[in-house]
């Protein structure tokens, strides 16, 4: 919350948040420009700085309307998933990417998040969103049919499983994504959700009991 943003008119308020979203969507936060903001804003360097100290508390500001607007859609969408839990989770893949391409400059910002920002304001940001990503979990622990996990394995077990493997799985190819720009990215997604469910159909046989 910016007590002194909020206290601006809407559209001058709505101007200044578009012109930061559009300026680290199309540069990253180590490239973006105060002065293309304020200009683009119609506003001075000294008000934007007035409304915020410095770039890195207007990118988390920025950040925080990209993740409430995000959360908020995937919520929407996310009502109807079927299936058991794997097919739920490929659901959901599926609808992510989905809302990247609705949401553009959304994505290349949670996309520069992941792929290039600075560790110091990762770590800062994982202090911040680590509820989100907690509560997310949780989420899903319970669309879990546990009755089909084999003994001993259970649902938390199983979601933090599945999440170091995709946080692996992000981790390996991580160079090939720092070749590719968010568009292009897109474009190969489909392809990298194929390889990924192939990997949750092998966890799935060893978690779940043998139906045979």
């Amino acid at each position: 919350m910016n007590e002194r943003l909020d206290a601006l008119p809407e559209e001058k308020r709505k101007n200044i948040l578009s012109a930061a979203l559009t300026e680290f969507a199309e540069h990253g936060y180590t490239n973006a420009s105060t002065n293309r903001i304020v200009k683009a804003a119609g506003i001075s360097k000294g008000l934007l700085f007035h409304y915020f100290e410095n770039k890195r508390k207007l990118f988390l500001y920025v950040l925080d309307h990209t993740i409430n607007q995000l959360m908020q859609k995937l919520s929407a969408y996310t009502t109807d998933l079927s299936g058991d839990f794997f097919e739920q989770i490929g659901q959901y893949a599926l609808i992510k990417m989905r809302i990247g391409i609705e949401e553009p400059e959304m994505y290349h910002i949670l996309y520069d998040v992941y792929v290039n920002l600075p560790k110091n304001i990762k770590d800062d940001l994982m202090q911040r969103y680590g509820q989100i990503l907690s509560d997310s979990r949780k989420d899903f622990v319970k669309t879990m049919d546990t009755s089909r996990l084999r003994e001993g394995v259970t649902a938390e077990t199983a979601i933090n499983l599945i999440v170091d493997f995709l946080d692996g799985y992000y981790q390996r190819n991580i160079d090939y994504y720092k070749t590719k720009t968010p568009d292009e990215l897109l474009e190969y997604i489909n392809d990298m959700m194929d390889d990924i469910m192939g990997y949750l159909n092998i966890i799935k046989r060893g978690l779940y009991k043998d139906e045979s």
